[in-house]
């Protein structure tokens, strides 16, 4: 009888127990489905925030972008209002000024070299009496084949006709001179040539200067434009 009762106890109180765990659990799981919603709904408003962040930061970059590109477009068409009006002044004429401009611009495109150091260089040519046409072949030839920029052979040509010769060292051409002559020794073929002229005839030292770079460099630059780099610039 004893028995019986502490069965009946036992019974009674495991079904008890039972219960009481099976509502704990059906609780945890319903606290878990919370947090699990909660933290659902705050990496959702995240990722939102995020994307607005992200766009945000996408319009503002275009917009920086954008800004950018109409500050150059204004500043490129200042630069070229400026290049024509140099140009205007150096050839005395508006209608010279603008083949010219359009001329280096093919230059432009199809050489290693950039549109302001060829104005700048003809700017120059012209100031001087020289006319660009004839001479802006023999520096990009001359440059290409040295490593120098145009406006480095450019202020070697001017210099020489204005009896300074340092500079051509530099382009491979050395220069003495001896009472009224001017002697310009150069390698050719292996072989060192001299040529004598009148120092004082600077016409005569600008051609003669010319014919020796073209001999000797004829060509340098569009050997250049074919390189990686050169492709990269044209």
């Amino acid at each position: 009888m004893e028995v019986s009762r502490l069965q009946v106890a036992f019974e009674a109180t495991g079904q008890a127990g039972v219960q009481a765990a099976v509502r704990k659990t059906d609780t945890d799981i319903k606290n878990l489905a919370a947090n699990s919603e909660n933290s659902a709904k705050r990496m959702g408003g995240a990722f939102a925030g995020a994307g607005k962040a992200l766009a945000l930061g996408f319009g503002a970059i275009a917009a920086v972008g954008i800004g950018n590109a109409i500050g150059g477009f204004i500043s490129m068409n200042a630069q070229a209002e400026q290049f024509h009006q140099s140009l205007e002044v150096v050839t005395g004429s508006q209608e010279k000024a603008n083949a010219l401009f359009d001329e280096l611009q093919g230059f432009a495109a199809a050489t290693p070299f950039e549109f302001p150091e060829l104005v700048q260089a003809s700017i120059n040519l012209e100031s001087f009496g020289l006319k660009t046409e004839d001479w802006i072949g023999t520096i990009g030839d001359t440059a290409s084949a040295m490593g120098k920029s145009v406006d480095q052979v450019t202020q070697a040509v001017l210099d020489a006709s204005s009896g300074q010769y340092e500079r051509l060292k530099e382009l491979g051409v050395n220069a003495s001179v001896e009472g009224d002559k001017l002697k310009l020794s150069y390698m050719e073929n292996v072989k060192q040539i001299t040529e004598t002229v009148d120092k004082t005839n600077k016409e005569v030292i600008q051609s003669t200067l010319q014919s020796i770079w073209n001999r000797k460099y004829e060509g340098a630059m569009k050997k250049q434009s074919r390189t990686f780099n050169g492709m990269l610039s044209t």
